[in-house]
């Protein structure tokens, strides 16, 4: 129980930590320069940032649960505790496309890239061994 929660932490803080440098990254390359707090200005600021800043951002959500949900999985020791850890990276991304008004696409993007980096994330860090694997092993395993 510990352990599955250890890894359920260090998923989250690599995930989190990756996301962050990764978004800081984009924004030096992608500078935005309207008030954080006003979502008129914010909207307006989405519009002009070329379609490359967004379309990196969505990948920052995938690399970013994708990391979770290996730490997780290999220092919980199970795909569940990688996959909770995802999971908080996918909340992350729901939280970022209801408060700041991006496009639906990049909404949706980022949503559906967090999940599929936590489905490939898991699956990377607790293989399923040989094709013998059937469901009892994968219990065994957390997924």
């Amino acid at each position: 129980m510990v352990r599955s929660i250890s890894g359920v932490a260090a998923g989250i803080a690599a995930g989190v930590a990756l996301q962050s440098l990764l978004g800081y990254l984009i924004n030096l390359a992608f500078p935005m320069t309207a008030d954080l707090w006003d979502r008129q200005a914010v909207a307006e600021a989405f519009v002009e940032l070329p379609v490359a800043g967004a379309l990196l951002g969505i990948v920052t959500y995938f690399l970013a649960a994708a990391l979770a949900a290996y730490v997780g999985g290999r220092v919980g020791g199970s795909r569940r505790a990688g996959w909770i850890a995802a999971g908080a990276i996918v909340a992350f991304a729901l939280t970022l496309a209801i408060v700041y008004p991006e496009p639906a696409w990049a909404q949706f993007g980022g949503l559906l890239a967090a999940l599929l980096g936590g489905l490939a994330g898991g699956h990377i860090a607790i293989p399923r061994t040989g094709p013998s694997a059937g469901p009892a092993e994968g219990a065994a395993n957390g997924g």
